[in-house]
């Protein structure tokens, strides 16, 4: 008997003519609902799909990487003697150190279990685009006869690789709830 008076077409509906229902599930024309031997209990929520924390730390530390990279030396010369930064004057190691700091910015959220799946793909796109301006400055510099690449440029291009693949993972890899 469907009770259409209360508004829930479920609630008062009873799959089992027994006075004395059993406790358990029934199929109902909503899906399989649990009956507790007096009421009709809801299904629970579907799981959410969230990146795995540990994605989110491990995306910090790639971060940190990126960061760390952007102001370390990118050129060197004369046996290292003189260097230069990511961000000596207009360089593109700002560039890299925003990319750094916004990936941090969506890691956090996923390791605290916060953040959803588009933190991960976002941080993977900031990834390629650090990684793409290590690659051309990496590129540059090995143009130049008398200068080399320096040690940061080494560390962003590494970050920025492992933030890429840590995104991508972020976006498939997911725990529920």
């Amino acid at each position: 008997m469907i009770d259409r008076s209360r508004g829930d077409p479920v609630s008062s509906w009873n799959p089992n003519p027994n006075p004395n229902p059993v406790p358990g599930w029934y199929p109902t024309p909503y899906g399989p609902r649990y009956f507790d031997g007096r009421t009709w209990l809801e299904p629970p929520p579907p799981p959410r799909n969230r990146p795995l924390p540990a994605v989110g730390w491990a995306l910090l530390a790639a971060a940190a990487m990126i960061v760390i990279g952007s102001v370390m030396d990118w050129v060197t010369a004369a046996n290292g003697l003189v260097s230069k930064s990511g961000v000596d004057g207009a360089s593109d190691g700002w560039f890299t150190l925003v990319f750094g700091l916004l990936i941090a910015g969506f890691a956090l959220p996923i390791a605290l279990r916060r953040g959803h799946l588009g933190f991960a793909v976002t941080a993977a796109a900031l990834g390629v685009l650090a990684g793409a301006v290590a690659v051309i400055d990496i590129n540059d510099v090995q143009d130049h006869p008398y200068v080399s690449v320096g040690a940061g440029l080494w560390v962003v291009l590494f970050g920025a690789l492992a933030g890429t693949v840590l995104g991508i993972v972020g976006a498939f890899a997911k725990s529920h709830g």
